[in-house]
């Protein structure tokens, strides 16, 4: 009983966001109650590495320094929040000057 209600308190914080990245069978229902938002598990998203290009076009990494250096600031933030997820997987895929942020989870069933 005491657990929900410090679970219930920690949730109200204001300007804090928590993320359940994989909740096991019996969770679902109590994250609903506790009013989280499922993420659409309808669609997979499996990037297509590119076809070899000319050397240096398209790079991706998944160097935590590299990550930081190329993601605005606004993500840099939830990066850090993640990075240490065991469920997450983070890369980032550099072209240029554009840079696009991946965060995957690796399933094998």
């Amino acid at each position: 009983m005491h657990s929900l209600r410090l679970l219930r308190a920690l949730l109200r914080q204001p300007g804090m966001h928590f993320t359940d990245l994989s909740p096991s069978g019996p969770v679902v229902p109590l994250n609903a109650r506790l009013r989280f938002r499922a993420l659409d598990t309808a669609t997979a998203l499996i990037p297509g590495l590119p076809w070899p290009t000319l050397p240096g076009r398209v790079r991706i990494s998944a160097d935590p320094d590299r990550i930081a250096q190329r993601i605005p600031a606004a993500e840099r933030e939830r990066y850090r929040d993640h990075a240490s997820c065991a469920a997450a997987r983070h890369l980032v895929l550099t072209r240029g000057d554009r840079s696009c942020y991946v965060v995957f989870r690796r399933v094998r069933r």
